[in-house]
């Protein structure tokens, strides 16, 4: 994910997937497995995470189905 601020390596944190609004969403424990910098004004770090525990099937099948529909 793309971010505006820098996490250290292993931490834990919580996360909101938003995919139909900014103001709702799932929320999801993970542990952040890297950090790099980017060329960006706002959005600065690349943070890869695990998550804690497996996405929902509902969940993953949403995320499938706004991928193919924004390809």
């Amino acid at each position: 994910m793309a971010t505006r601020r820098s996490w250290a390596s292993e931490e834990r944190i919580a996360l909101t997937i938003h995919l139909d609004s900014a103001y709702q969403g799932n929320a999801a424990q993970a542990q952040v497995v890297r950090v790099t910098e980017r060329d960006h004004p706002l959005w600065k770090f690349d943070v890869a995470v695990r998550f804690a525990e497996p996405l929902s099937e509902e969940l993953l099948a949403r995320i499938e189905a706004k991928a193919y529909a924004r390809a």
